[in-house]
């Protein structure tokens, strides 16, 4: 009864639109009386194999229409009555929406019988054949069930056991951020993490994103060096591969804690290594500007007013020779525990070159090559970079050694690969080159060939250059022969949004500014008295204390009466962390500058923290730095 019914339905959906075609054609051909057009119409229908025959009337069902031609006396339609074997179905004819006769179509269902008839036959055969097989495939079935769910259930626990047995955490979830399977590491380590996950899901919007990219590459995404609770994890995050895929990712969690504080001692280690190299020059080449100096305030003191001008300006340019050269060292010898920052190319070989050129022998020429890459940005850890240019700069030297005509090359260029752009830095000198068996393990930790001349040497030098390299994501590759030298090449990814902006002259705020008053916090009385005099001539009523304990006591005892607050970092009695602190915790919320030769915390982390601090200026600085900063920061407030 169902394959009838089914090639009933099935047969009416062909018939259907055919009826529909046909009358719309009808509607036209009886309104102009086309008897051709209504026959040839007509017999259209009847071509259909389950049309016994068709006839359309005229609204007074005294005239009809058949495929033979017109009649008028009445049609018998008493032949057709029997139910069983046909279906009389009718259809409305009508031109513009009135209506001008109807369509009769006698449906033949005895075809339909016959398939059905053939369709029992069939099913009764497989019924024989079945009930002669359906033991054997019952048995057979039952068996293979068996043991394909003892397989699965086996392939389940083992799954089960080499996630348990992962010293790392491991956690799988769904694309609706859901724990499905969790490790027992995980669960210990990570689940009561609030910032990271909420019950069982996940709650971190960064590593959220991770996840939608991984899904939508089909690929492995990786964080390094995430701080979560106090410990550093590398995570790695991929999606599960198979005919589920992109229903569920695997995140793993592999402590990096101990392996990140070893790193960081190799590499300080090796800075001091390379500090003591450099201290020589750098002591060489303050004394001669503290000299220098010296003179010109002698100078300066002992001649009329007309040279005082041209003595002053000497001075200023001498100390900003010794500025710099502070600046370099405070950037060199800093523990590196800083986040990758946007920085040009050519300022970390020039920052490279400025702190290494006073210890570069006089038998060695440098050159460089870096107009390319002169408005190019890289997204790095600036320090370690400047390390790493550092760290190959003393091998090209030290393998040049006495050498006549030294020479070494730093050269930047751009190029592209798979839609992305690089730049590739390299270091070149024309030593005695390197030998096959050294080059298989130059970048290994504490290989050294220095013991060779006896020198001494960690042998850390170029295994914290490959460390640096590949933890920022680029590749370095070394190129050398025996007797031709010997090339380094670094190759890091272009910051594409980033370009170089030419510096802008300092320009100080206008303003009247005659009735702030500025508290200065400063530990050393030179700085105190001349701050006092310099701002004073400027117009702003000036106050100061000694230590951040004498300054706390008088904000407190005053506080509505200070515009401005400049903060020195490094104090005894209470330092300028904890004055910040305590500022805090009274709701003294009075804009900070803060001034130091040295501030050891990361200036965006103060900056977050404590909304108040409006701007740092490093020791020393110039009078118009200083009053711009001052005269922008009361503006805005």
């Amino acid at each position: 009864l169902k394959l009838y019914y089914d090639d009933f339905r099935y047969m009416l959906s062909f018939l259907n639109p055919q009826i529909e075609a046909v009358s719309k054609n009808l509607s036209m051909n009886l309104w102009d009386y086309n008897d051709k057009s209504l026959k040839e119409n007509l017999k259209v229908l009847e071509k259909n194999e389950f049309v016994k025959t068709a006839v359309c009337f005229d609204t007074s069902r005294k005239i009809y229409f058949t495929s033979k031609g017109i009649e008028n006396t009445q049609y018998d339609f008493s032949k057709y009555k029997k139910k069983f074997f046909y279906i009389l179905k009718t259809k409305r004819l009508l031109f513009n929406k009135e209506m001008i006769g109807i369509l009769y179509i006698v449906v033949d269902k005895t075809r339909l019988y016959q398939s059905s008839l053939l369709w029992l036959l069939f099913f009764l055969f497989l019924i024989v054949v079945q009930f002669v097989f359906l033991r054997k495939i019952v048995i057979m079935v039952k068996e293979i069930y068996i043991t394909q769910t003892k397989d699965i259930e086996k392939l389940q626990e083992h799954f089960i056991n080499v996630i348990q047995s992962s010293p790392n955490p491991v956690v799988i979830i769904d694309k609706n951020f859901r724990i499905i399977i969790a490790n027992g590491m995980f669960d210990k380590t990570l689940k009561n993490d609030e910032k990271m996950f909420k019950g069982d899901f996940l709650l971190c919007d960064g590593l959220k994103e991770m996840v939608k990219l991984s899904m939508k590459k089909n690929d492995v995404e990786t964080l390094l060096n995430k701080n979560i609770g106090g410990k550093i994890f590398d995570i790695t995050v991929f999606p599960e591969k198979g005919f589920m895929t992109n229903e569920f990712v695997i995140i793993q969690f592999t402590d990096v804690t101990e392996k990140t504080k070893l790193e960081r001692k190799y590499l300080q280690a090796q800075k001091m290594e390379t500090v003591g190299i450099l201290a020589g020059g750098v002591a060489h080449d303050f004394n001669n500007m503290l000299a220098g100096m010296y003179s010109y305030v002698e100078l300066l003191a002992m001649t009329g007013d007309e040279k005082k001008e041209f003595y002053i300006e000497k001075l200023r340019n001498v100390m900003e020779r010794a500025k710099e050269l502070v600046r370099h060292l405070l950037v060199f010898t800093r523990h590196s525990n800083e986040q990758k920052e946007t920085v040009y190319v050519k300022d970390i070989i020039e920052d490279s070159l400025a702190i290494i050129e006073s210890t570069m022998p006089k038998n060695i020429t440098v050159s460089k090559k870096l107009d390319e890459v002169s408005d190019v940005k890289i997204h790095v850890e600036k320090n370690s970079m400047v390390q790493v240019i550092l760290n190959i700069l003393i091998n090209a030297v030290e393998a040049i050694d006495g050498r006549k005509n030294g020479r070494i090359e730093l050269a930047g260029t751009l190029f592209s690969k798979e839609n992305d752009e690089y730049v590739a830095i390299s270091i070149t000198d024309n030593g005695p080159g390197i030998p096959e068996d050294v080059k298989a393990h130059i970048f290994d930790p504490f290989f050294t060939t220095k013991h060779r001349d006896n020198k001494k040497g960690t042998g850390l030098g170029l295994a914290v250059v490959y460390d640096v390299i590949n933890r920022i994501g680029g590749i370095i590759n070394l190129y050398s022969e025996v007797g031709e030298g010997t090339t380094f090449k670094i190759y890091l990814p272009v910051c594409h949004e980033c370009f170089r902006q030419k510096k802008e002259e300092i320009e100080i705020k206008s303003g009247d500014f005659s009735d702030k008053k500025i508290l200065i916090i400063d530990d050393e009385p030179d700085v105190r008295e001349t701050l006092i005099d310099i701002l004073s001539r400027f117009g702003y009523e000036i106050d100061s204390a000694e230590n951040g304990k004498e300054g706390i006591e008088k904000i407190v005892s005053d506080s509505n009466n200070y515009d401005l607050i400049i903060l020195d970092w490094i104090m005894p009695v209470m330092n300028g962390n904890e004055v910040l602190s305590a500022l805090s915790e009274k709701n003294v919320y009075i804009p900070v500058i803060i001034s130091s030769g040295f501030v050891t915390q990361d200036i965006d982390d103060i900056l977050n923290k404590f909304d108040f601090v409006k701007a740092k200026i490093s020791k020393p600085f110039s009078v118009k730095m200083l009053i711009s900063i001052i005269n922008s920061t009361l503006l805005v407030k």
